[in-house]
């Protein structure tokens, strides 16, 4: 995350935060450094046990994804990993469609990487 807020413009990046009671509950970014090649790059869509089920994570994809319109990308993606039920039934209600599965390994465990993608 550093590198991206080193290298932040913010005619092609975005960042939003969603707060509860003055606290960051919920997080969203838009990186789009490769947007012409590989596409905009949804990252670090994060969500507090506090902001879940209160529509805060669909309100912030959806910014995101007006931003990635309002800039004229043509794909977003992202990356997340098998067994986030919720997260991916957002993704699919708003036009994300799986497109890769790798087996990986993120700290020391063993996991199902997948990719998603949306035409914008």
């Amino acid at each position: 995350m550093s590198e991206f807020i080193n290298r932040y413009d913010a005619d092609r990046d975005r960042s939003w935060s969603a707060l509860i009671d003055g606290n960051i509950v919920a997080s969203i970014s838009i990186d789009g450094i490769d947007a012409a090649g590989k596409g905009a790059h949804l990252r670090w869509f994060i969500a507090a046990e506090a902001a879940r089920g209160r529509g805060i994570g669909g309100r912030l994809i959806n910014l995101a994804l007006d931003f990635c319109r309002q800039r004229q990308y043509e794909r977003i993606y992202l990356h997340t990993f098998k067994g986030l039920e919720a997260a991916q039934r957002l993704y699919e209600s708003v036009g994300f469609r799986l497109v890769e599965t790798e087996s990986g390994e993120q700290w020391g465990t063993r996991v199902e990487e997948q990719r998603y993608e949306a035409r914008l």
